[in-house]
């Protein structure tokens, strides 16, 4: 079995896990050495993560892998399960980090219901893909932690911050790949609204999300600005919608449009 099957295949997840993450460890005080092991276990729990959902496909679909031992996946899985369960312990019990055992639980729950929908493939609903994000995304509060934060209303607000704005990819290339799949000529919006009716939902949504947040004293005034990049790239896909949808390119842009999120998030927090 080659090292290829055991790293999962949604690139973009690998930024949805890591970029919350620096956010987090950044603005709850500094990456540490701490915070760096903290990274590799992280790391590892992620990539236990292939070779589970292969044992269950093996195991409860009709899916057939061929070059593949379940032996052999069995080994990664609990290999990787288990240096980076490791990992963590050791942070908790020598630096008393007792939040990281409230952000694991919850973590866990998440990874249950997960891997349940991933057992009925059922993980590329959209119920499933937000689950997803949500799973990836609490290295944030990991790393506000590692970094000598406490698990506080604005570390779960942060959580969900990251939460919200990479959910805005998903309605995104879910539009895109329906326009891709119309084959023809899309009309200008308004008149493509059944194209890009839940794009528009979500941005909707999102801006009352945020001027909540911003009156209650959820986050910094600034904060909301962290988005407009991507509001606007979204917006302006509305408007342009066109059948042809490059992936390569679209990871690229979805990938800097995440860099800039990030690094206005560590500005405007402070």
């Amino acid at each position: 079995m080659s090292l290829k099957t055991l790293i999962p295949k949604e690139h973009g997840a690998w930024v949805i896990l890591t970029l919350p993450y620096f956010v987090g460890a950044t603005v709850g005080g500094g990456i540490s050495g701490r915070g760096i092991l903290g990274f590799f276990g992280i790391l590892l729990l992620f990539l236990s993560k292939q070779p589970l959902h292969l044992i269950l496909k093996m195991n409860f679909s009709e899916v057939r892998l061929q070059r593949i031992k379940k032996g052999e996946l069995w080994q990664a899985f609990l290999l990787f399960l288990g240096c980076g369960t490791g990992i963590f312990l050791r942070l908790i019990f020598r630096y008393r980090l007792g939040d990281l055992i409230k952000i694991g639980l919850i973590a866990l729950f998440l990874f249950l219901f997960h891997t349940y929908l991933a057992l009925y493939r059922k993980e590329r609903t959209l119920i499933g893909e937000l689950l997803g994000v949500a799973l990836l995304t609490i290295s944030a509060p990991v790393g506000v932690v590692l970094s000598g934060g406490k698990l506080s209303r604005g570390t779960l607000i942060l959580w969900l911050l990251n939460v919200f704005y990479f959910s805005g990819s998903i309605f995104y290339i879910k539009m895109r790949k329906k326009a891709a799949r119309a084959r023809k000529k899309i009309p200008s919006f308004p008149l493509n609204i059944n194209l890009v009716k839940e794009c528009l939902a979500y941005i909707v949504l999102l801006i009352i999300i945020l001027v909540l947040l911003v009156f209650t004293k959820g986050v910094p005034v600034l904060v909301p600005l962290a988005f407009i990049p991507m509001v606007i790239y979204i917006l302006w896909s509305i408007i342009v919608l066109r059948p042809r949808f490059e992936i390569m390119k679209q990871g690229l842009i979805q990938t800097s449009l995440s860099l800039i999120f990030g690094v206005l998030i560590i500005i405007f927090w402070r």
